[in-house]
């Protein structure tokens, strides 16, 4: 069953059996983008925890079900993209926005695809709709506290691009998908000793 949130910054359909974002998805425009910090502060989503516990008998999800996995807490709807106030850049580090993500995808080719999104936002002044899922694979191994967070197989995003604010129609669309691989292409659940000394190295 997917639980459905509506912030501010983002939208999330949350699949609560497998416990990551089925898709979330956003607006970027250029008054998304300021000089805020990024806010590191990753915490539990009360509301989506609370809905968790109480209607599905399942733990929420909490930063520390990712610790010493080997894969990163991946952000859906960037950090990056909510630098206006901070407000809304601590948003974005809510668990209900987060994936495993190995280390190579997430800080080099999802990161990649993040920043040429916002330099079409900054110096071309386009408006962007963003919509990022998950990819999954029943009976794939899992991370947290009773492994039942998911490791998506891997991700996609389709970006439509708009001339500017006003515009009505997309002038074009990105769309991708992305394995969920370390750096030589190999499933990092397969291959977590891979996987670790990448998340230590920094993703390379």
């Amino acid at each position: 069953e997917d639980v459905f949130l509506s912030r501010q910054q983002f939208v999330v359909s949350f699949d609560s059996k497998a416990k990551v974002p089925a898709w979330t998805a956003w607006q970027l425009v250029k008054q998304d983008l300021g000089d805020v910090a990024r806010s590191d502060n990753f915490r539990s989503d009360s509301i989506l925890n609370t809905y968790l516990e109480r209607r599905e008998k399942h733990l929420g999800v909490i930063p520390e079900d990712y610790k010493n996995t080997c894969f990163d807490r991946g952000h859906q709807a960037p950090s990056a993209d909510r630098t206006d106030l901070p407000k809304h850049n601590l948003a974005t580090f809510y668990m209900s926005n987060m994936a495993p993500q190995s280390a190579f995808l997430n800080r080099r080719i999802w990161a990649d695809l993040e920043s040429y999104s916002r330099d079409l936002v900054r110096d071309e002044g386009r408006k962007l709709q963003v919509y990022a899922g998950t990819i999954l694979r029943d009976g794939r191994e899992g991370i947290g506290r009773n492994g039942d967070i998911q490791i998506p197989e891997a991700f996609y995003k389709v970006v439509a691009v708009y001339e500017d604010d006003d515009a009505k129609k997309p002038m074009g669309h990105i769309a991708v998908i992305m394995p969920n691989v370390t750096s030589h292409g190999r499933d990092p659940v397969a291959n977590k000793d891979e996987a670790c000394q990448e998340q230590k190295s920094g993703g390379s």
